[in-house]
């Protein structure tokens, strides 16, 4: 039935032996939008790193909004955009490298592999990864409806609606809501002005980028969390029983990150 995860149990026996196994089935009232978010480890000082700036590029235009990229400045060789909130976010999700990233906090990955291709045989990159999450099914949608400042211009205030696909019971889901920053312009560190590397054509002698360093205008760049250090998210937003279909309403209130630019 629709809106129902199905559980069954499948048991086999044999020569005084029994072994069983059990799983469930979700057949969801309606097909939700699946979407990926990639939380990177980079830095405006790390030479490698426009290797995530390229495969990044690429997924946002695939993909659009069903992508989620979080660049965290926490590169330990230093940052424009580096915040003791970027560095203690990174280490937290075992991201010692850049550029590296974790995928929907279950892959963690490099952007490009030997020979500095974005896609291979052997698949386990970035591209490959979140190609591979989007083929998925998500229980539920959830839909910012608004986000802004409030009046007084000292919080980040965000209403959202999350409507799951099937009934559930016993949930206990975490929101993270992390503040990212575009338009900064700063500067690159770029070894691959003498590569002759295809997919890093744009930062190649001659290219777009092709100086070291190189101007770069920086998106999706991590300024903070509501809740601060808490990296899994803050409980209590969504009822721990829902029901398909239906819409449950939550907001988020949250100090605008110092590190953001205000106008």
């Amino acid at each position: 039935r629709s809106g129902l995860e199905n559980n069954f149990r499948v048991e086999l026996s044999g020569d005084d032996v029994t072994t069983s196994a059990g799983s469930s089935v979700k057949n969801l009232l309606f097909q939700t939008t699946k979407r990926v978010v990639l939380e990177e480890n980079t830095g405006t000082s790390c030479q490698f790193c426009p290797q995530g700036h390229v495969v990044m590029e690429k997924l946002e235009a695939e993909f659009g909004d069903r992508f989620v990229p979080i660049a965290i400045h926490g590169y330990t060789g230093g940052s424009t955009f580096a915040t003791s909130e970027s560095q203690s976010y990174s280490t937290f999700l075992g991201l010692s490298a850049a550029p590296s990233a974790v995928i929907d906090r279950t892959y963690a990955a490099m952007p490009m592999g030997e020979g500095y291709h974005m896609i291979t045989p052997e698949g386990g990159l970035w591209y490959d990864l979140v190609t591979s999450q989007m083929n998925k099914y998500a229980d539920a949608d959830i839909t910012v409806s608004s986000s802004g400042v409030d009046e007084t211009e000292s919080n980040v205030v965000v209403n959202a609606t999350v409507k799951y696909a099937y009934n559930a019971k016993n949930l206990n889901v975490n929101i993270l809501t992390a503040v990212l920053e575009d338009k900064l312009p700063s500067a690159q560190t770029n070894a691959f002005v003498n590569s002759d590397a295809e997919e890093m054509a744009d930062w190649r002698a001659g290219g777009k980028y092709g100086t070291n360093p190189a101007a770069y205008i920086y998106t999706n760049v991590f300024r903070g969390l509501d809740g601060n250090t808490l990296y899994n998210g803050v409980g209590g937003k969504i009822p721990s029983e829902v029901e398909a279909g239906k819409s449950y309403n939550f907001n988020i209130t949250m100090p605008i990150p110092q590190a953001v630019s205000k106008p």
